[in-house]
């Protein structure tokens, strides 16, 4: 067997590109890791997940989850309850302001509901 056989079997060679990608999500995955192990970040059960992968409204999901009633939630945010209905319907979007007011009552980011 030549070198250049042997070498061949031991080395696998990938784009720049490729390899650049892999150690960026290597980063991502220790960056996520080392969150996780903080306790900073909060998990939430199963069942809050499969409603939202079920595509139940994100606001919804959140307020039962948190147990606040709907007149409450609407109440501290400055909103109406029909509002707020509205909006966990899908019937109105919501405003960016309105999103902010939600997200901080309910102890999210923003880009937890939207």
């Amino acid at each position: 067997m030549n070198q250049h056989t042997a070498l061949a079997q031991k080395t696998i060679a990938i784009s720049r590109a490729d390899y650049e990608a892999l150690t960026t999500k290597i980063e991502d995955l220790e960056d996520r890791l080392a969150l996780a192990r903080s306790g900073k970040e909060e998990s939430f059960p199963s069942e809050v997940l499969d409603r939202l992968l079920d595509g139940e409204n994100p606001v919804r999901v959140f307020r039962t989850y948190r147990k606040i009633k709907q007149n409450a939630l609407a109440a501290t945010c400055g909103i109406s309850k029909g509002y707020l209905s509205q909006i966990e319907s899908g019937a109105k979007e919501g405003s960016l302001s309105v999103y902010r007011k939600l997200a901080d009552v309910l102890d999210l980011d923003i880009d937890d509901l939207i």
